[in-house]
């Protein structure tokens, strides 16, 4: 634990997987709410709309966690990384570009994807970074960092809410932290450290 914690790309890591998965849990959290600020004022639209993309984003994430790992085979793990949580981002504007006269299927299938490649990522990033017999350890610490993550990004989302009066600011500062999450982990170098070796592996 203490060489990881001396290491800067577990902490680039740590921060990167921290701010993807708190704005994905904001994001959950927050979209029935979001649409109705979007004019979906009517319960039983807003409730149809909701399910339609939670619909869509569950079919989505399956096939983001059947593709990424191909996609990591193929091509530079943290450039499919990096790209991944980019597309977190994206899907931001996404959502709140979604009307009653629109459809919700863009923004949940691009979002949906994104959220079921980014939860295979970290893992294989960490064992990629560090090893493999280190896996086990580094994951016991950003896991319950992203957990954290996930729960308080999301009230933090609600007392901007509270504060603006729209979700307008809130999602912004969310798509911030979100794009923070892609620079950490574009920012990772491309060779693992050898953490394995170096812990007694």
């Amino acid at each position: 634990f203490s060489y990881l914690l001396r290491q800067w790309p577990f902490w680039l890591l740590l921060i990167g997987s921290l701010c993807s998965i708190g704005s994905i849990g904001a994001i959950n959290q927050h979209m029935k709410l979001v649409l109705q600020d979007q004019g979906f004022t009517d319960q039983t639209q807003r409730d149809a709309a909701w399910s339609e993309a939670t619909r869509w984003i569950l079919w989505s994430s399956i096939a983001g966690r059947l593709l990424i790992g191909k996609f990591a085979d193929i091509f530079p793990m943290k450039h499919v990384m990096t790209i991944t949580y980019v597309v977190v981002a994206a899907s931001i504007p996404l959502l709140l570009s979604v009307h009653p006269s629109g459809s919700p299927h863009l923004f949940a299938i691009v979002f949906g994807f994104a959220m079921g490649a980014d939860y295979m990522l970290i893992p294989l990033m960490a064992a990629k970074q560090f090893g493999v017999n280190s896996l086990a350890r580094s994951m016991a610490i950003i896991l319950p960092v992203n957990t954290i993550g996930q729960t308080w990004f999301p009230a933090g989302v609600s007392w901007l809410r509270e504060s603006f009066g729209s979700y307008t600011v809130p999602m912004v500062m969310v798509l911030g932290i979100a794009l923070t999450g892609a620079i950490s982990i574009m920012l990772l170098p491309r060779e693992a450290i050898g953490l394995n070796e170096r812990a007694g592996a």
